[in-house]
């Protein structure tokens, strides 16, 4: 079974998307669910990703998105185990970068947090009989478990210029710096993944003082970041449908094979669309019904 979540965020992001299956836990964590990141560069972004351009890039993000999520506490995996050594949900997050507008590690960490928090996964019930083992799982839409994101971390970058550190650099700035240091902040301002890039060197007092400023600016952004998803939550619940409604016009009765459908779209028109059978073996007397 397959099930996602989808979130298109603007700025330097394309489009996140996050497809959970049912599979096999790791060898070396088998009573936990696995995550999965993937990145992929498109050439519409910039002429630099055309062909495998983008690919070095795209391998650091998703690197980077491991590492500070494989610290224990940023997301409860236990959970997503249903069967220790046997069957688990794993979370498939693929990243695509249609645009560079900012700081592309920041931005993607903050997808995939929304995205998580976004998810609902249908709840699995686990029957034995007979020494053998059945999974049931739920159709029921409300009959879901949700992934907690308060301990999910952000990415917050920090680059070096000159003896002063800035956050979210501007392509001017990154042009200045020698070094920049990544880190993996949670709500609570545990670092739960860092990384050193750049040829320049960081003096110890130095890394100190990125890492206070780094946490104080992840602190602030896992807080700005989830009272934005919760509120969009509630929004949500209270508008109700969006988008468009379709119904079937049962008024228009024919001989013909043909359905008609109203397309009721917000903000526009009503659209009405038919679908026409012609069969070929009497071509001529439906299209005659079809005209009347």
């Amino acid at each position: 079974m397959t099930l996602g979540a989808d979130l298109t965020l603007d700025s330097a992001l394309g489009q996140n998307k996050l497809k959970a299956e049912l599979g096999t836990p790791a060898p070396d964590k088998d009573d936990k669910g696995r995550l999965e990141f993937f990145v992929d560069c498109s050439a519409n972004a910039t002429p630099e990703f055309e062909g495998r351009g983008g690919e070095e890039l795209a391998s650091e993000i998703s690197n980077m998105l491991i590492r500070v999520y494989d610290c224990p506490g940023c997301v409860d995996l236990q959970k997503l185990c249903i069967i220790p050594k046997q069957q688990c949900w794993i979370l498939y997050i693929d990243i695509l970068l249609l645009e560079c507008g900012g700081n592309l590690f920041d931005a993607a960490s903050v997808a995939v947090k929304a995205a998580l928090f976004d998810l609902k996964i249908p709840r699995v019930t686990v029957t034995q009989d007979e020494g053998h083992v059945e999974l049931e799982i739920s159709d029921d839409p409300y009959d879901v478990q949700t992934v907690d994101v308060k301990s999910s971390p952000c990415i917050v970058t920090l680059s070096k210029i000159g003896h002063c550190h800035v956050v979210d650099a501007s392509q001017k700035e990154e042009a200045c710096c020698l070094a920049r240091l990544m880190l993996g902040v949670s709500e609570h301002g545990t670092i739960t993944g860092m990384k050193k890039e750049g040829s320049g060197s960081l003096d110890p007092s130095s890394i100190d003082d990125m890492l206070d400023t780094g946490k104080r600016v992840g602190i602030a952004l896992n807080k700005s970041l989830l009272e934005a998803l919760e509120e969009e939550q509630r929004q949500g619940k209270k508008k109700g449908h969006t988008g468009f409604l379709r119904s079937e016009i049962k008024e228009i009765q024919t001989d013909c094979e043909i359905v008609w459908a109203e397309i009721n779209i917000s903000g526009s028109r009503t659209i009405k669309v038919s679908l026409f059978y012609r069969p070929p073996s009497n071509a001529c007397l439906a299209l005659e019904e079809f005209q009347q």
